[in-house]
């Protein structure tokens, strides 16, 4: 992964590339085309070589492409092109890319399988091609206020528009407040919109520089067009073969995320999803992975022991990092200045990440996506207990909810009383319910919004059931936090994380499976467990889940507290959220009688710290 920018040349252009240092330490490049300028910071991952240094002019100079991510079938690809004419001067992705969109137009795109933010230029008519992969792994930020510029984080956009007064989005406020993340495009910022994940949209930029916002922000003048979930749709699930299915569609998941000219590592936790990842490498692919676990002085929260009954078994290149809980209260700092875009999310990320980077990697796969794929939390068990409810209770849930002071009461008859497609789990995922929300701050956050980006809702035409469940956990809470925060959090570490369980193909082919087959019965995940049992050790599927568990109520009400009321006192400089900083005052005392409670603080201190950001 990389970090990109584009925008109008100016003197400040290195401020911008300077703000992306951390997404790309290998490598610095920029490239003036007429008034617009593009910048990119390297992270060498496919063809290290300075030749595939980016910005790259295609070979008949007619286009320039800047590109963060890496394309898993580009010598697929490759082979494609070269077939039709193309000489390539690379091995790189980057140059697949670039010479594919020249050569079949914005169309090519929809053949990439991999993760992607690019911004393509032809030099000739000023027309750009932007587009995101489908699961959003890389973000792009945007504003067109005085003229289109686009970068890989919201400092960057705050960098190419010095002067400009942000002017925060009570929608985007209001979501972040209801879910602890704003679904996309909206950010916290009215100018600054985030370009929808699995879109392409091509523009033609007016001699003048001057774009029309139409909705969310974008330029009216663009075209949007969807990118398919999967361009090349495995077999659709046959009754009886389900498991074989499945376990060849992990196995290309796993497979394609080993592609890389350094290094790939595999973060190893005592859970189902990182050791299964780990044995399908040794048993299917014959490989000795290279892991790396991060370890921590609470035996309370400890995984050490079921880590060594993994690495017992496979055998891997295996580093422990070991951190104090003393070193890693140190880092929490660090990782709070990490965000740009508020979230509740990513401390835990930033940890490992910035672990496993010291022991050398800068690739690393994961097991994130098992839980949302698989059902692997309770959100899945009470969104079904809830669709049981008639929604004519909602009204007794909510006044039950009102009179007890149960805010999951509240929360249950919004799930209950609402038909929409994506409840109830964007009811179960909030913070606040929406009677919750408008006493908050003394705004009035009116309105719902679901947890799930409006132009991901057409994924979720036809489906019911678990399906449905599962498109409302994979598009909202998996897509809008959980992704952004790792790419957020590992690239403040400079280190690219990849997730097999994300793959889009093995999401399509689990949405078709019947609940029945699908659905766990006796044990969380069980579909997975049971047709990857070969790759999976029994005791780690009984045992319980654990996690990476830091004491952050116990850190941010003791030794951090002067910078938690540091970030608090930096909302009430702005009108809409000045109500908070007593809001946070409170849930000081509320944290400290019961820690639980501190997501709902470090809510608040990150934003705190995102707006004092923008000063």
């Amino acid at each position: 992964m990389c970090g990109i920018a584009f925008g109008p040349a100016s003197p400040g252009n290195e401020e911008v590339l300077a703000c992306l240092a951390h997404r790309g330490p290998d490598g610095e490049g920029q490239h003036q085309s007429g008034a617009m300028w593009m910048g990119h910071r390297r992270l060498a991952i496919i063809d290290p070589d300075p030749r595939s240094a980016q910005p790259m002019i295609s070979l008949s100079g007619k286009s320039v492409l800047v590109f963060n991510g890496e394309i898993y079938n580009y010598k697929t690809l490759r082979q494609y092109l070269a077939g039709r004419g193309i000489r390539f001067r690379t091995t790189s992705d980057t140059e697949v890319v670039l010479e594919g969109i020249e050569l079949d137009g914005p169309e090519f795109i929809s053949r990439l399988d991999g993760i992607f933010a690019i911004i393509w230029l032809n030099r000739e008519t000023g027309s750009l091609v932007i587009s995101r992969d489908q699961a959003g792994k890389n973000p792009l930020y945007g504003c067109i206020r005085d003229g289109l510029v686009l970068a890989s984080e919201i400092k960057g956009i705050m960098k190419l528009k010095p002067g400009h007064k942000f002017n925060l989005s009570a929608e985007g406020l209001g979501n972040y407040l209801r879910y602890g993340f704003i679904p996309e495009p909206m950010t916290l910022w009215e100018d600054i919109f985030m370009f929808p994940s699995g879109y392409t949209a091509v523009l033609r930029i007016p001699d003048s520089g001057k774009l029309n916002p139409g909705s969310y922000g974008f330029p009216s003048e663009w075209i949007l067009t969807p990118l398919p979930l999967d361009p090349s749709p495995a077999a659709p699930p046959v009754a009886g073969t389900e498991k074989k299915q499945v376990q060849s569609l992990v196995l290309s998941a796993i497979e394609k995320r080993l592609v890389a000219d350094v290094p790939v590592g595999t973060f190893l936790s005592g859970g189902i999803d990182s050791s299964l990842l780990v044995g399908a490498m040794v048993k299917e692919f014959g490989l000795k992975p290279v892991t790396a676990s991060v370890l921590f002085d609470d035996p309370e929260h400890s995984e050490e022991d079921r880590i060594r009954l993994i690495l017992a078994k496979w055998k891997t290149d295996h580093t422990d990092v070991r951190l104090k809980t003393e070193e890693i209260k140190t880092w929490i700092p660090e990782a709070l200045s990490a965000y740009d875009h508020p979230s509740i999310d990513g401390v835990n990320t930033f940890i490992v990440s910035k672990a496993v980077r010291k022991s050398g990697l800068k690739v690393a796969v994961s097991g994130l996506g098992g839980d949302e794929l698989f059902q692997g939390y309770n959100t899945f068990s009470q969104a079904r207990n809830l669709n049981r409810i008639p929604g004519f209770l909602s009204p007794f849930l909510r006044a039950a909810g009102q009179l007890s002071g149960k805010e999951s009461w509240i929360r249950a008859s919004e799930a209950t009383g609402m038909k929409s497609p994506f409840q109830p789990v964007s009811s179960i995922r909030a913070l606040y319910s929406e009677l919750s929300l408008k006493k908050l701050s003394g705004t009035d956050f009116t309105g719902w919004n679901p947890a799930v980006s409006p132009f991901d809702e057409f994924h979720f035409q036809n489906l019911k059931g678990d399906s449905l469940l599962i498109a409302q956990e994979w598009f909202g809470y998996m897509k809008n936090m959980l992704i952004r925060d790792t790419n957020i959090m590992s690239m403040a570490n400079s280190l690219e994380v990849r997730a097999p369980f994300t793959d889009r193909s093995l999401l399509a082919w689990m949405l078709q499976v019947p609940d029945r087959i699908k659905r766990p019965v006796s044990v969380k995940k069980q579909f997975l467990t049971d047709s990857c049992s070969d790759w999976l050790l029994p005791e780690i599927v009984k045992s319980r889940k654990m996690g990476f568990l830091l004491p952050m109520g116990q850190w941010l009400t003791g030794p951090h507290l002067s910078l938690v009321e540091q970030k608090l006192v930096a909302l009430s400089r702005f009108p809409q959220t000045a109500g908070l900083e007593q809001t946070g005052l409170n849930l000081i005392q509320e944290t400290r009688q019961n820690p639980a409670r501190w997501p709902w603080l470090w809510q608040l201190v990150v934003l705190g710290q995102v707006l004092e950001g923008t000063e």
